[in-house]
């Protein structure tokens, strides 16, 4: 933020714009954490019958939960990347 409010005010008020519309919306969405919204994308596909078959729905959830542990690491990692190189670089 400190990096746009220094490019001028249009661009901080951009950001803030992006920020007070994007809270909002997570918020007013609290069923699309990543368990529910797998269980809603199962009811979204008829042909799928995963309440008959709990141990697929467990499979496909876990790989689901592995998939989004991968990206949190993936993006901790790359955040943390320029702060090591500039504190040991």
């Amino acid at each position: 933020m400190a990096n746009a409010a220094q490019q001028g005010a249009s661009r901080f008020l951009e950001i803030v714009l992006l920020i007070a519309v994007a809270w909002p919306c997570s918020i007013c969405c609290p069923f699309l954490d990543s368990t529910e919204a797998g269980r809603f994308s199962w009811r979204l596909a008829p042909s799928v019958d995963a309440t008959s078959n709990p141990i697929l729905e467990a499979k496909i959830h876990m790989v689901g939960i592995m998939l989004l542990m991968g990206l949190l690491v993936v993006v901790t990692f790359s955040d943390l990347k320029p702060l090591v190189l500039k504190l040991f670089g």
